[in-house]
């Protein structure tokens, strides 16, 4: 129990210490953003296993051969991103989406209307914006139209073999696409508003904290003054 313990906290200081940087203020909205990054990437590797395992296995008896393709090479892209010690906090940010993009897109290939593909997608454009911003999450929803636009193509051409071409017709899909590209685009457009707040919040908080302290210090050599005479 103790050894495990042990390495427990050895993983999530290597993790934290990896996903954020030192040198951002803790007045930061940037700061937490990082915070939030680091704490991700540390519960989503062990959470993760209890999927992917038994994931990999049925992908693998049922050669699905892009799907365990996509989810060794995102395995392997996570795992670099929580323990080599060579990218900057941004770079690891990118490649992580990046990498969950890659399966969420698999995903609705191989596994159509049945897998969590859809949702994934979604889930990813909010986390985009959480962890990188406004700008990177208006990319995220032009990758969702871009995504959504070539497998409608697909599925009006009837080309390919994968779950999602024949599973859909092309006014479902469009249908169906077009609710995640709108919650995507609302999500892109409401939380960078509530972002802006805590942001406007800190700065006032620490303004306040600032001239409070100012405040204190005046007072104290006042008292001080007094006190000698």
């Amino acid at each position: 129990m103790i050894t495990l313990k042990k390495i427990w906290i050895w993983y999530k200081h290597k993790v934290t210490e990896n996903c954020t940087d030192d040198l951002v203020a803790n007045t930061s909205l940037v700061y937490w953003q990082n915070k939030l990054f680091a704490a991700s990437v540390i519960y989503l590797i062990p959470i993760s296993l209890i999927t992917i395992i038994p994931g990999l296995y049925m992908v693998y008896i049922e050669d699905l051969a892009g799907l365990f393709v996509s989810e060794i090479v995102t395995i392997s892209i996570v795992l670099s991103v929580a323990f080599y010690s060579g990218w900057e906090v941004k770079t690891r940010k990118i490649l992580f989406n990046g990498a969950l993009y890659l399966t969420s897109t698999v995903l609705l290939f191989y596994l159509g209307s049945f897998g969590p593909g859809l949702l994934y997608l979604l889930a990813i454009t909010v986390f985009v914006v959480l962890s990188l911003g406004k700008v990177y999450g208006y990319t995220a929803v032009g990758l969702n139209i871009l995504i959504c636009a070539a497998i409608g193509t697909l599925i009006y051409y009837d080309y390919g073999n994968f779950e999602i071409i024949h599973g859909y017709g092309v006014d479902t899909w469009i249908a169906v696409s077009t609710n995640l590209i709108f919650l995507s685009a609302v999500s892109v457009y409401i939380i960078p508003i509530l972002f802006d707040g805590l942001q406007t919040a800190i700065i006032r908080e620490n303004n306040l904290r600032t001239d409070l302290e100012l405040e204190e210090a005046q007072l104290s050599q006042t008292v001080d003054k007094l006190n000698e005479k």
